[in-house]
């Protein structure tokens, strides 16, 4: 069979394997069971009823002078991410959403949130939205394991074996696959991370910087930047690398390397200016790592426990957490898991000791490489220097590189003892099935949803929240403020409704498409009393001029498979501020 068959058999099977277990977690794992879910979500849905705005940083108000209403939780990130979620809901006509978990009272098992009917009884429409949008994440590591598989082609030439093992370590890496089937702005940088090192593999196959590897360069890692501030590890990548083939070069020639990678980052940064002057505006810093440091200063570690908490808890953590540790931190892997993948990494590190110097790829590409995983776990441990965060996922930017890196080892050693292909398939065939059993024997029965689910009328995700009534009832009519009401203070809405005891929602948004007010689904106000008067800080975020449009409706009841869209309610009514 032919090299190039081979190549692509290998990258069907690595593809399949990255598909099957991704897309296994993303439909397995509940609504916003995965680290920080809901507030990407809320970023997402943010984004995408308030574009062009982009939300500030939690608890900053005083610095901004913005509302809480202008908050979400990860505001501090860029909001390239969330554009292209934003996108994904506008193409399904659902950006009228919100997240709207509720913390368990106990946090003693392996759920972080109450599940209800909209998950249990019948999957919701919203509920259906959160699974496409984990469908991003399992895309992004899909280019991600098929860049890892073409930089090992380009580092070690002709040896498909090894590209293909790195490749189907990654896909079948727990953790890899449980982060890229969740919501998670980490997923998209870790793709950009993946391209800016296989454009740097190119220039070392070719020998220089081309224009056109520049000018993806200079793409990919504006895009990096615009998605996650950690992507500034990559400049350091590039310039390191960009340094060392100017070493290589002859003294005549060394300007002439530089200049390319320098004008890729030039633009980058020329790129993400925008966002820079921003964040300087905002809070006083371009980065906004102020305003990040009070919004999360509950999570500092605190004074004199640094020594202890980076040997006992970052190390060991970070590591154990690389290969899996799944929801919010409760499911860790058993023992066994780990001793297969540190026999794994055993055994790598011994073939990169043992193997023969034309097993160490092109010159260069093992300093990439690590150049890569070096950068990434530097960053890792800046944050880790005043927040508690031993997060593997922080790592995968690089984690093709230490896929790379380990294939390369274990080819080295199969080669060693003469037994390569057939070494290289064992060790294949352990990992895949290992992830296989931590899917079936830790994650599903972890993620069990309980049979008996909640009240009749809860729902973590809700939508239609900028929809008029499709069949407006006589029996809830409303009275004031008029139908095209012109006013200059926050309104008083009131409606006639019976009082049959269904819970009732006031709905209230701009026609611009920002949802002003959900009583029911942003703060459980059952509206027994059929009159509410808008918070004046919600009153002061119209614009003089807006249009504004209301209704009443009943909330959906989900034991009954109800859909939000579809509940009875009022006509809709409009009112302009003056």
């Amino acid at each position: 069979m032919s090299e190039r068959r081979l190549c692509a058999l290998g990258l069907v099977a690595a593809i399949a394997l990255h598909l099957a277990l991704a897309t296994a977690y993303a439909l397995h794992t509940p609504v916003f069971e995965a680290p920080d879910e809901n507030d990407h979500f809320h970023y997402a849905s943010f984004v995408a009823q308030r574009l062009p705005e982009q939300p500030t940083v939690l608890g900053s108000e005083a610095t901004t002078g913005r509302t809480v209403w202008d908050q979400c939780v990860l505001g501090h990130h860029p909001p390239g991410y969330y554009l292209l979620l934003a996108a994904v809901m506008e193409l399904a006509g659902a950006s009228d959403v919100l997240p709207s978990p509720r913390v368990l009272g106990t946090q003693l098992g392996p759920l972080q949130f109450a599940h209800a009917h909209d998950e249990t009884t019948r999957r919701s429409t919203e509920v259906d939205l959160v699974f496409a949008l984990r469908l991003v994440s399992v895309l992004c590591g899909l280019a991600s394991v098929v860049l890892t598989q073409r930089t090992a082609l380009l580092l070690w030439p002709g040896r498909v074996g090894l590209a293909t093992l790195a490749a189907v370590l990654l896909a079948a890496l727990p953790q890899w696959s449980s982060a890229h089937g969740a919501l998670d702005n980490g997923n998209l940088a870790a793709t950009f991370a993946h391209l800016v090192v296989w454009l740097l593999a190119r220039t070392l196959a070719r020998g220089r910087f081309e224009r056109s590897t520049t000018s993806w360069l200079g793409l990919a890692l504006a895009a990096a930047l615009w998605t996650k501030l950690n992507s500034l590890a990559l400049f350091g990548v590039v310039g390191a690398h960009a340094l060392a083939m100017a070493w290589r070069a002859q003294q005549g020639e060394r300007l002439r390397v530089l200049l390319p990678p320098a004008l890729a980052m030039g633009f980058a940064a020329l790129a993400f200016a925008p966002q820079l002057v921003r964040n300087l505006t905002l809070y006083g810093d371009p980065l906004g790592q102020r305003a990040h440091e009070l919004a999360f200063a509950a999570s500092r570690l605190p004074e004199g426990a640094l020594p202890a908490w980076l040997w006992e808890g970052f190390l060991p953590n970070l590591a154990r957490s690389f290969v899996g540790y799944f929801g919010w931190w409760r499911v860790p892997l058993p023992g066994l898991a780990h001793a297969v993948a540190a026999g794994v990494l055993g055994l790598a590190v011994l073939g990169a000791l043992v193997g023969h110097r034309r097993d160490r790829g092109l010159p260069g590409a093992r300093w990439l490489l690590w150049l890569s995983a070096l950068a990434a776990f530097a960053f890792v441990l800046r944050f880790n220097l005043s927040f508690a965060q031993p997060q593997g996922r922080y790592l995968f930017p690089a984690a093709g590189a230490f896929t790379i890196l380990a294939a390369a080892g274990l080819d080295a050693l199969g080669r060693r003892i003469g037994w390569a292909n057939g070494f290289r398939r064992g060790i294949a065939a352990l990992w895949v099935g290992g992830a296989v059993a931590v899917f079936g024997a830790v994650a599903m029965p972890a993620f069990r949803l309980p049979v008996t689910a909640q009240a009749p009328h809860e729902a973590i995700v809700h939508g239609a929240l900028r929809a008029d009534t499709p069949s407006a009832t006589r029996d809830v009519s409303l009275l004031e403020p008029p139908d095209g009401a012109v006013l200059d203070a926050a309104p008083r809405f009131r409606w006639r409704a019976p009082a049959d005891g269904a819970p009732r929602t006031l709905h209230v948004w701009l026609t611009s498409g920002r949802v002003l007010l959900a009583t029911w689904e942003m703060g459980r106000i059952d509206l027994g009393a059929a009159a509410f008067e808008l918070p004046a800080e919600l009153w002061d975020a119209v614009p003089a001029g807006a249009e504004l449009r209301w209704n009443v409706r009943r909330v959906a009841d989900r034991s009954r498979g109800e859909a939000a869209r579809d509940t009875p309610g009022s006509a809709t009514a409009s009112l302009r501020r003056r």
